[in-house]
């Protein structure tokens, strides 16, 4: 399980997705999301807003069905449809499981939902794009990607909360602090150099993860220290490796504010 004194991390929620067929997904942060991926605004924007740019399902448990709805919101002034929904590539891995948007034509700030579905009995990386279109308006596209692996009955049930270095001053930096990663696959592993996503207000003052073989449930350290060179609340995630949802390595989600 994960803990947040500072020790280790060995549980991560399945992002994007609640475990049903019917829930409503928090959208992931739009930033990463577009660092990970996502397509770029490109032309005209879209009347129509999901509130993120993509869909996530993150690591999933081999023949586990989870689901993730969208709601999709009219942003402009005017009425925008009929509307038109379509995921491509699409199979009966990843698929539209129900549609509450296609033929209806939404009013200003009206919405309607749109579900994915996702399960896999091995595992396997799956994207797509989820399209919705309206005449005479520009389309509302977003990136779809799953992962499924034994790894993710592991990796969900509990959604750690960020390691908070708390606030500091613009400009200074606090005492580095030892966060160790845990292996949770079942083979011993030769980790690569830790890394921090974002690398802006957190910086990485040692790493004893790099080149180690980890057995599994074994960890190893990596000290970390919050450096804001901005004001306000600044979020980072440590991992090792390229970040992939499957991943036996579980990110470490970090976080501190700067004044």
């Amino acid at each position: 399980m994960w803990t947040r004194n500072g020790l280790y991390a060995a549980l991560v929620l399945v992002a994007g997705c609640d475990g049903s067929l019917d829930g409503q997904a928090s959208p992931p942060d739009a930033s990463a999301a577009a660092r990970d991926g996502a397509p770029e605004a490109a032309g005209p924007a879209s009347p129509l807003s999901a509130g993120m740019e993509a869909v996530d399902f993150g690591c999933v448990g081999l023949d586990k069905p989870v689901a993730y709805r969208v709601l999709i919101a009219n942003t402009s002034a005017g009425a925008v449809g009929p509307l038109e929904v379509s995921l491509a590539p699409s199979s009966k891995m990843l698929l539209v499981l129900a549609d509450g948007c296609s033929g209806l034509t939404l009013g200003a700030a009206e919405a309607c939902g749109v579900s994915i579905f996702f399960m896999a009995a091995t595992p396997l990386e799956a994207a797509a794009t989820l399209e919705v279109t309206a005449p005479n308006s520009a389309p509302l596209r977003l990136a779809v990607r799953a992962a499924s692996s034994p790894l993710g009955d592991r990796m969900e049930g509990v959604e750690p909360p960020p390691f908070d270095f708390g606030t500091l001053e613009v400009g200074s930096a606090s005492a580095a602090m030892g966060l160790q990663l845990r292996n949770i696959g079942d083979e011993t592993m030769t980790v690569p150099a830790a890394t921090l996503l974002k690398g802006e207000a957190f910086q990485i003052t040692a790493d004893d993860c790099s080149g180690r073989a980890v057995p599994p449930l074994g960890g190893c350290g990596v000290a970390v220290r919050f450096a804001p060179k901005a004001a306000g609340k600044h979020t980072d995630q440590l991992r090792l490796g390229p970040g992939k949802a499957c991943d036996p390595f579980p990110p470490i989600l970090v976080s501190g504010t700067g004044r």
